[in-house]
C-alpha cells in the first residue's frame, strides 16, 4: 500500500508546487462519510434485489470479472467524476493521466507538462496545485450545496517512472483493495 503524508501538503525547502512533474493528490470527504458511491464486493450480498442489481450493473458496466468489485457513483461521485476530467480543459499544461472515486476520497494522478500560464510566487498557497484543488473543491462543492470536503488534501511529488507505475497500479486497484483502505468505514 502507498504511504500518504502526514502534512496536508508537502511545503518544505526546495518545494515548488509550480513545478513540472506528477502528483499524486488524495481528496476526503469530511467525516470520511461515504456519499460519492458505493463499492460493491460481489459475493457479499445475498438478497436477491441486491443480486439483480450487481448483475446488471456488471452488465452495462462491462465487467465481466466477477472478483472485480463494482464501483457504483452516487450523484455526487459523478458530480466529482466531471469536475475532475474538466481539469485539463480548465488548465493548460495540465493533464489527469488516473483518477478513482472511492465511496469516501478520490485519488487523482496528474501531470503538469507546461507552465508557460502560471506565475511565479513565494506565497506556498499561490502554487498550481493548490489553487487547482481549491478550484475542484469550490466548484463541485456549489453543485452540491454543501461544504463536502475535508479541509487540505494529501499530495505527494512522484519521484521516478516505478513510482508512477506503482501508483497507477494502486489507483487501478484500489476497490479490489478497499476493505484493506485506510479510508474503508466499517459499517458505514
Amino acid at each position: 500500500m502507498i504511504e500518504l503524508p502526514d502534512s496536508q501538503h508537502v511545503w518544505h525547502r526546495g518545494y515548488d508546487g509550480n513545478c513540472k512533474g506528477v502528483y499524486f493528490i488524495t481528496i476526503c470527504v469530511r467525516g470520511r462519510h461515504e456519499l460519492l458511491g458505493q463499492i460493491i464486493m460481489r459475493g457479499d450480498h445475498t438478497e436477491k434485489s441486491t443480486r439483480f442489481f450487481t448483475a446488471n450493473m456488471q452488465r452495462l458496466l462491462g465487467h465481466d470479472d466477477p472478483e472485480t468489485p463494482l464501483v457504483v457513483p452516487s450523484l455526487y461521485g459523478l458530480i466529482a467524476e466531471k469536475h475532475i476530467k474538466s481539469i485539463a480543459d480548465d488548465y493548460y499544461g495540465v493533464h489527469v493521466d488516473d483518477y478513482v472515486i472511492m465511496s469516501n476520497h478520490i485519488h487523482i494522478l496528474l501531470t503538469i507538462t507546461n507552465r508557460a500560464t502560471l506565475q511565479r510566487s513565494s506565497n506556498p498557497s499561490d502554487a498550481f496545485i493548490p489553487r487547482i484543488i481549491k478550484a475542484f473543491k469550490k466548484h463541485a462543492n456549489m453543485e452540491y450545496g454543501f461544504e463536502m470536503w475535508r479541509v487540505g488534501y494529501h499530495e505527494q511529488k512522484v519521484g521516478s517512472e516505478q513510482e508512477y507505475l506503482e501508483l497507477l497500479e494502486f489507483i487501478d486497484s484500489n476497490p479490489l483493495n478497499w476493505r484493506d483502505d485506510e479510508y474503508f468505514v466499517n459499517g458505514a
